[in-house]
């Protein structure tokens, strides 16, 4: 399995650079040869050869970089092999990769301070913290991904140009794009937590209990939910400046404070001290890194993106309450059970969306069309999941 990772490594190459061609749907459809390899190989090895899921994944793997190959020749990539240790383009990645390094392992490193202290809280709470983190990054990689990868290409050629007026309207049409999207979720994750858990996840082992202990995580965590999909622009904004060191930093300080949160709270609030202390450290690590960026470019158009996020949050909060509206009356019309919630929190999602779609309409938020363009797409990747 680990000679995987050279199949991977090889795959990250081929969609950056696809990616820097203007070329976004094929490092998207990637997913799509690894997942029926991977069923594939599930499907083969129950009740017989146990090799043959290893196997499996390792031909997934390597399919995600062999179905990049023809299309990475179309764009023209060529490739010799050549190593010259004394290249300044060597030193300059060394010199960038190393801090990029540094502030992977913290991010680990936070996230295991965080499971470390949950172990110490009993039955149910670490599991608890795992589900409620597992919805939250599955919104990381259904939305921001997707805006992420666009702007990211954009972002270094606006800063290699030297355009600055570009660069800063990149970073605050995609910041806004974020704060549009992720803002009414988040607060409709905590809206509608507990029901959208039991719907998930309340089955087998997984009780009443187990639904409250998750409800509370996921309520907790999705109030920085936006601050990750807003750092994550950020770290993107400072890479391509070539300033790897920055976010190494701000991530530093988050960790300490995450931790120092995590012993204060961890006691008088259990699994949900946690849950507060990793939402803080995200907000705090944002506020860093736009007073870093107005340090190291100036301005950065703050006031558009406060702008647009003080109409998100008066939409999610219309929307917010029409959801809690729509659902309350539905669940006490149809009454419990799977099928019936399952129609009410539909219900209510739907309904809630449309007001917040018809409200960012009427507010007339410039990013608009732009949103609702990254929606789609993570629409298809769902799909295509």
């Amino acid at each position: 399995m680990i000679s995987g990772v050279l199949f991977l490594s090889g795959s990250k190459i081929f969609s950056s650079f696809l990616q820097v061609n203007d070329s976004f749907v094929i490092p998207g459809l990637i997913g799509i040869p690894y997942n029926i390899i991977i069923i594939a190989a599930i499907a083969l090895s129950a009740g017989k050869n146990v090799w043959i899921l290893p196997a499996g994944a390792l031909l997934a793997m390597a399919s995600q970089l062999l179905f990049q190959l023809p299309f990475a020749f179309k764009k023209s990539y060529k490739y010799k092999p050549y190593i010259n240790l004394k290249d300044e383009s060597i030193k300059e990645l060394v010199n960038l990769v190393l801090p990029m390094l540094v502030g992977v392992a913290v991010g680990q490193l936070n996230i295991f301070v965080d499971r470390l202290l949950a172990t110490t809280l009993g039955d149910g709470k670490l599991s608890a913290l795992n589900y409620a983190n597992r919805l939250n990054e599955f919104v990381m990689a259904l939305f921001v991904t997707s805006i992420i990868t666009v702007i990211y290409p954009k972002l270094a050629k606006m800063s290699g140009k030297d355009n600055k007026e570009g660069f800063i309207s990149t970073i605050v049409k995609s910041s806004n794009c974020i704060i549009l999207v992720v803002l009414p979720i988040s607060i409709g994750a905590i809206i509608l937590a507990e029901p959208l858990v039991r719907i998930l996840f309340q089955r087998g082992k997984f009780d009443a209990l187990s639904t409250d202990l998750t409800s509370i995580a996921l309520r907790l965590y999705s109030l920085g939910l936006l601050a990750c999909g807003v750092r994550d622009v950020l770290y993107r904004a400072f890479y391509s400046l070539s300033d790897t060191k920055t976010p190494m930093i701000n991530g530093s300080i988050a960790l300490i404070i995450n931790i120092v949160l995590n012993l204060i709270l961890i006691r008088p609030l259990g699994h949900a001290g946690i849950a507060i202390s990793t939402s803080t450290s995200n907000i705090i690590t944002v506020i860093l890194l736009f007073i870093s960026l107005k340090k190291k470019n100036g301005y950065f158009g703050g006031d558009k993106i406060i702008k647009t996020g003080l109409k998100s949050l008066v939409a999610s909060g219309v929307m917010a309450v029409a959801t809690l509206l729509i659902y309350n009356n539905l669940y006490a019309f149809m009454g419990s059970g799977t099928i019936k919630e399952i129609i009410s929190v539909g219900a209510g999602v739907l309904g809630g969306a449309s007001v917040y779609t018809v409200l960012i309409v009427l507010f007339k938020v410039e990013e608009m069309d732009l949103a609702f363009e990254f929606l789609r797409k993570g629409k298809q990747k769902l799909l295509r999941r």
